[in-house]
């Protein structure tokens, strides 16, 4: 796993916060946290989620409690297929690592995508499946994908 800042991040970020009500949601989150990546309960993440979008105020600006959400979903499906399937030999899972879209000669044109399963060429993923993993899709979104 390669992402910068992680869900724990956001959640420890909180519960060590000055706010002691900060702090609590923080717990809060924790908890559901653990529940939902041990279990691998999709009722459970969709919780969690939930009490994000809910708490959004304590949380941050838009686009960090968004960036909580989405990356918590990509942790969801990098652990249901690390723990559920099974890759072939020479394969391997990634998350949020950069991919070869396109090779030519000596160019390259890669892009970091959510999860990844293929094989490491060059510090990119060569991918044979790649996995771009939404919360919520907006119109403009919804057109690029």
């Amino acid at each position: 796993m390669t992402k910068i800042k992680k869900p724990v991040d956001y959640i420890n970020s909180l519960r060590f916060s000055s706010d002691s009500k900060t702090r609590e949601l923080g717990e809060a989150l924790h908890k559901k946290y653990l529940d939902w990546t041990q279990s691998l309960n999709l009722n459970s993440l969709i919780e969690f989620l939930k009490t994000i979008q809910e708490n959004r105020e304590k949380i941050g600006v838009a686009q960090l409690f968004g960036k909580f959400r989405a990356y918590s979903f990509e942790e969801f499906v990098y652990r249901l297929i690390q723990t559920k399937v099974f890759l072939p030999k020479g394969l391997s899972l990634y998350w949020g690592e950069k991919c070869l879209i396109w090779k030519k000669s000596n160019q390259k044109y890669a892009m970091e995508l959510d999860v990844l399963i293929g094989r490491k060429i060059d510090n990119l993923v060569d991918a044979t499946i790649a996995i771009d993993t939404k919360v919520e899709l907006d119109a403009s979104r919804l057109k690029r994908l």
